[in-house]
């Protein structure tokens, strides 16, 4: 982790003295430099500072420490100038890579499009991958539980790295730990060169166990392709399978 520098300057030439960082402003303006994937709104919202908002430079310090946990940021620096009562505050920004594909194993309770509506409020610009830091995923971690918790969704997000079967690359795997979602049943549509019959008891170990996305998609892409391919059909795809819960 990069820790931040802390740049402070205040309005005036050197020869006025610089205001006790105890003494309170109010947050006048935000402003961001640095940025081309975030936008500044998008920043001065993970800041949470807010025109008006009562301030000490002292402040200032945490907030930066806050923003810096995110991972969000390679690099988070911040300077301020006052005027009367008000502290303008400028954050310089260096933004890292995002690289690190991420998977959302058993996110069950939500479709795709609204659990990745709900990640981007708190992960800006999130389109599937992140950047590769232990802070990132941690803060992950925390967004995805608070969105089970303000849910009312029973269970405990975990992280994990995994390598990807196909691409023999890594990914960051989160999933849901102590759901009691089990999987009850498995169909296969569109089978007609192997009967649905024999493709599902090869995949009989999905029934005995908690449901994943990742162990599913990887049994179809690994055992059940092969079945195909051992009968010459070397382009069988197995889309991604929709999901229904069953109340008890």
């Amino acid at each position: 982790m990069m820790l931040p520098l802390l740049l402070l300057s205040l309005a005036g030439g050197p020869e006025r003295p610089q205001s006790p960082s105890t003494a309170e402003f109010q947050i006048g303006a935000v402003s961001v430099t640095g940025v081309s994937r975030y936008t500044p709104s998008e920043v001065v919202r993970l800041s949470a500072l807010k025109a008006g908002q009562p301030v000490k430079p002292s402040d200032l310090d945490n907030t930066v420490k806050q923003m810096s946990s995110t991972g969000l940021f390679a690099s988070l620096k911040y300077r301020y100038v006052t005027s009367g009562n008000r502290l303008d505050v400028t954050f310089d920004i260096e933004e890292p890579p995002w690289s690190m594909p991420v998977v959302f194993d058993n996110f069950v309770w939500l479709p795709d499009e609204e659990l990745l509506a709900a990640v981007k409020r708190d992960v800006p610009t999130f389109d599937g991958t992140l950047p590769v830091n232990s802070e990132v995923t941690s803060y992950m971690t925390s967004v995805l539980q608070h969105l089970l918790d303000e849910r009312q969704i029973r269970g405990r997000v975990e992280f994990a790295f995994h390598n990807n079967q196909a691409t023999g690359k890594n990914q960051y795997l989160f999933s849901v730990k102590d759901t009691g979602l089990r999987v009850c049943a498995l169909r296969v549509t569109g089978a007609s060169v192997i009967p649905e019959s024999q493709l599902v008891e090869a995949a009989a170990e999905l029934t005995r166990r908690d449901y994943s996305r990742l162990y599913l998609t990887e049994l179809a892409n690994g055992t059940l392709r092969t079945m195909y391919q051992q009968r010459g059909y070397w382009r069988a795809e197995f889309r991604d399978p929709p999901i229904h819960r069953e109340r008890a």
